[in-house]
């Protein structure tokens, strides 16, 4: 088979000098198909094309002249819609962002410090690029990350910078509907992250104001499914502050959409909340219920991860029911499922919850190797829940053995860990008046970008109708002076 290109020049030479065994206008079709195959000659067919109609056969030869008219359409049409050089580009870029995005979700709790090595190059990047959005989601994805770390200041400080350049951007989205309503949702997932990191801080009031924000957002876009996890985020605060029943109540809700969006993976979230929310009432009953039906969903939609945590879960139930053997089991399981997966957060959970298990059941000397094993990595990567359970256990293995000198190493790490968290609580109130002062301050600066918006559209409005009366002005003049001639 002849290239394109060999074919281009046969039928172009042939047409130039006249010399094929076609005829002319047959010879000019030929070469605008051969044109609209070679993404490099597209423009060229619409040469030839001008050149078929110099030599007027679109009236005389009505066939090829609607051949004529197909290649001119499809050779504009793919000319119009190839992407340019710097469309190429920013796809490119755009492209690279979303990669760096999705990767860095997966070292979120295996290695923290990877999974922000890779959201930093994807920010500069969206910054280099000037990518609105980007830049936008990016500052989202930091203060998600730095609240699991426990740096809740420059989680604020992401969030609290999103939603800055958001509301800049509502402004000058005005009027452009897909610009606004992406602004709004992005907006509503800005909300959503300040409400989460006040809430692991246990500002539960402020959590909940800023979640309210983002209901509104959802609701009024019908975006069903964030709203169904917003309602879980706002479960979790009303269940963390003993209130089980407003708990039961969201987490049910958001249940009952994910039911409806057939959403199966989800559903599975929503039966893990309600155990765990049942097994803080102590209803260990209905708790492991839903935690069964919880990892039949995870199995079968193979979410190895959320599978792990569930079988966690399981272990935890079995423990505060002192059915330590049962829980030991699931802990086996579940360790298995996490070799395979390697995900940090969850080996720490398993670890301290089977170093303890293991004194429980008298297995002193394995409960002291596996808790000794554990405590720096969930130190080192503040898992502060396993901390505590692992050196409140060390304690009392201390204690039971006698060992004074341990024990008292032990007890002095565990006062200060707890002197640390209601340090932490103090301070809670302390950040929140800075980063609600910094907001106020956003706020202004907003208002006063969106006044200065306000005033150039009305100064440009009143220059075109000053133009516009001044044009009416000098055709009415050049009339009169017409009459006059």
């Amino acid at each position: 088979m002849q290239s394109i290109e060999l074919l281009f020049k046969k039928h172009n030479d042939a047409i130039l000098k006249n010399t094929s065994n076609f005829s002319f206008e047959e010879n000019t079709v030929s070469i605008l198909f051969i044109n609209i195959l070679n993404p490099i000659n597209r423009k060229n067919a619409i040469l030839f094309a001008m050149i078929f109609l110099s030599k007027n056969f679109f009236l005389k030869i009505p066939a090829h002249g609607i051949a004529f008219l197909i290649c001119v359409t499809l050779s504009m049409g793919w000319t119009s819609l190839a992407p340019s050089g710097e469309q190429k580009t920013k796809n490119t870029t755009e492209k690279r962002i979303d990669s760096l995005r999705r990767e860095h979700k997966k070292f979120v709790y295996n290695d923290p410090a990877k999974a922000l090595e890779l959201i930093n190059e994807a920010l500069s990047m969206a910054d280099s690029a000037n990518h609105s959005s980007a830049k936008i989601e990016c500052r989202i994805d930091l203060s998600y990350l730095h609240r699991i770390t426990g740096n809740y200041e420059l989680a604020l400080q992401h969030a609290f910078d999103a939603l800055t350049k958001l509301k800049i951007q509502l402004a000058e989205d005005k009027g452009n509907d897909d610009g606004n309503m992406t602004s709004s949702i992005l907006l509503a997932e800005t909300h959503t992250a300040i409400g989460k990191t006040y809430g692991d801080m246990t500002y539960y009031p402020l959590a909940l104001k800023y979640f309210k924000k983002a209901e509104t957002i959802f609701i009024e876009h019908e975006k069903l499914r964030s709203l169904a996890y917003l309602y879980m985020n706002k479960a979790i605060i009303y269940d963390s502050n003993g209130e089980s029943m407003y708990s039961n109540t969201l987490f049910k809700k958001s249940l009952q959409i994910f039911k409806q969006l057939k959403d199966t993976a989800s559903i599975g979230h929503a039966y893990n909340n309600l155990s765990i929310s049942y097994k803080q009432s102590e209803d260990f009953g209905t708790a492991k219920k839903y935690n069964d039906s919880a990892i039949h969903i995870y199995r079968m939609v193979e979410n190895k991860a959320a599978l792990a945590n569930a079988l966690n879960n399981s272990a935890r139930i079995a423990y505060d029911q002192k059915k330590f053997a049962a829980g030991l089991d699931y802990l086996d399981v579940a360790l298995r499922v996490i070799d395979e997966i390697g995900n940090l957060r969850f080996n720490s959970d398993n670890n301290a919850l089977r170093g303890a298990t293991h004194f429980k059941l008298g297995h002193s000397d394995i409960a002291e190797k596996i808790l000794l094993e554990e405590l720096p990595n969930s130190k080192t990567h503040f898992f502060m829940e396993n901390s505590e359970l692992i050196l409140e256990t060390l304690v009392a293995l201390y204690q039971q053995k006698q060992d004074l000198r341990e024990l008292s190493t032990y007890s002095g790490m565990l006062l200060d860990l707890r002197t640390d968290k209601e340090e932490k609580q103090d301070k809670k109130a302390i950040i929140e008046e800075k980063y609600a002062k910094e907001f106020d301050e956003q706020a202004d600066l907003f208002d006063s970008k969106e006044k200065r918006y306000k005033k150039s559209n009305e100064i440009l409005i009143l220059i075109f109708v000053l133009l516009a009366l001044q044009f009416v002005v000098l055709i009415i003049l050049f009339q009169k002076n017409k009459l006059l001639v």
